[in-house]
């Protein structure tokens, strides 16, 4: 995270220091690097502000005074976007796939960051305590007719484990 701070502290400081007659392939070099700087620092900064609010949340639902804020929600993509965000998309389906039944799933009234934070919780342990590298499929599945829902995530046993 430190480094991304330099290396836009690095690009805006070679900005300020160019002259304005400065060919333009550099300054276009320059903008593009910082460009992608600030991206990167926006999605960090976004990263860290969605820890700090579910260590909040953790801490409410510990002392019993978490207030869930209901409202109708896809499953499947709350699911999806809490999957670890170090992978590209197409590396995290493979490495944590995602079954529902039915599928698709129907809307529910629930809360998104409650369910993300249980989800994001159950997989970092099948990442802990799984096998190094394995597959950490999650799978949900409604019941409409007991209106029953359950989501298990599941992983191959790692070291001392199975």
């Amino acid at each position: 995270k430190l480094g991304k701070l330099l290396s836009l502290h690095t690009s805006l400081s070679a900005l300020q220091k160019m002259p304005l007659s400065s060919g333009g392939s550099s300054v276009t070099r320059l903008m593009t690097d910082l460009s992608r700087c600030l991206g990167e620092l926006d999605k960090t900064l976004h990263e860290v502000l969605d820890t700090v609010l579910a260590e909040a949340m953790a801490r409410d639902v510990i002392h019993e005074v978490y207030e869930p804020l209901l409202e109708e929600v896809d499953i499947s993509s709350i699911l999806c976007s809490s999957n670890v965000s170090v992978f590209d998309k197409d590396s995290r389906l493979e490495r944590f796939p995602l079954l529902t039944h039915p599928c698709p799933l129907p809307l529910f009234a629930f809360d998104p960051q409650l369910l993300k934070y249980i989800h994001r919780n159950a997989v970092s342990n099948g990442c802990k305590y799984g096998r190094k590298g394995g597959l950490v499929l999650t799978e949900v599945h409604y019941d409409a007719s007991a209106r029953m829902f359950r989501m298990d995530v599941i992983n191959l046993p790692g070291e001392h484990h199975e």
